[in-house]
């Protein structure tokens, strides 16, 4: 790291990088993770903007679930997702609308009309 944190690291946050380091695991083939290519993909990163870091890193970290579901993993077709998409239809909180990077949620046709009727209230525009 280039810029150390004056605050430093807290303990419970060194405990968890020394398991994380200490365990065993499997380097995904062909993607970004390979110990040969890291390196270069860190360094490509340096000083790149939010989106890039999202576009290189975000779906090694957290797999799509449509495309999970496209591979055959069915118990993922209930879900849908969404790439920096605002949320048009909640009832905000916050004087700007909600627009996160990536979001997952069930699909709308997982409830019964009853149970959209009950959420409702919670959940702005229908």
């Amino acid at each position: 790291m280039d810029d150390d944190s004056e605050q430093g690291i807290t303990n419970d946050s060194k405990i968890l990088c020394q398991s994380l380091l200490a365990s065993r695991y499997t380097t995904p083939k062909d993607t970004l993770f390979r110990d040969d290519v890291f390196p270069t993909a860190c360094r490509n990163l340096r000083d790149k903007n939010e989106a890039r870091v999202i576009q290189d890193i975000a779906r090694l970290l957290v797999p799509s679930p449509e495309s999970l579901a496209a591979f055959g993993a069915k118990e993922f077709n209930v879900l849908t997702e969404s790439v920096n998409e605002g949320w048009n239809n909640c009832i905000q909180v916050t004087s700007t609308r909600p627009q996160p990077d990536f979001a997952v949620g069930f699909k709308r046709s997982m409830f019964s009309d009853n149970q959209l009727t009950k959420l409702q209230p919670l959940l702005g525009v229908l």
